[in-house]
């Protein structure tokens, strides 16, 4: 149940009037790249991914210094929206992968939130391991889907 409210809290955003840009950077699977943040631009073609330590909710100083740089942009830009997706590997039971999972995008939220960002600004939810980039068969799969996923939307409502 947790699981469909989540995905429904996503498809409500989608329906918000958000619109997509596809004119700036995003990090890699594995969240090596730099982290640019645009200037000017709001929206990513492909998430931003931090992994995130199996079992653990911990937030990576990458990530936060991404969130410290998304807190500035939200804050002055009202009309922007973040989506915070927490992901597991699938070793768990679902309950215990929704869990930690949701624990993932809380503490994302709590930090922006606690850096200034408005709570309406911040949608957030836990997929659990229900959407794998890599396979979970090993151990390299498993580290690369425990990882928070970021989109930045610019809101087209007058």
């Amino acid at each position: 149940m947790k699981y469909i409210i989540s995905v429904l809290s996503i498809l409500l955003a989608l329906n918000f009037n958000l619109s997509a840009r596809t004119d700036v950077c995003s990090t890699d699977v594995a969240g090596t790249s730099k982290t640019e943040f645009p200037k000017t631009k709001f929206q990513f073609e492909k998430p931003y991914r931090f992994q995130v330590g199996i079992g653990s909710t911990e937030l990576t100083k990458e990530l936060t210094n991404f969130l410290n740089s998304s807190a500035e942009l939200l804050r002055k830009n009202s009309n922007v929206i973040i989506i915070i997706e927490g992901h597991t590997d699938n070793k768990e039971d679902l309950d215990t992968q929704l869990k930690l999972s949701n624990e993932r995008s809380d503490n994302a939220k709590y930090y922006l939130i606690a850096h200034g960002v408005k709570e309406n600004q911040i949608l957030n939810s836990g997929m659990g391991g229900l959407m794998p980039i890599k396979s979970n068969e090993n151990e390299v799969g498993r580290k690369v889907n425990n990882r928070i996923e970021i989109r930045l939307m610019e809101s087209t409502k007058k």
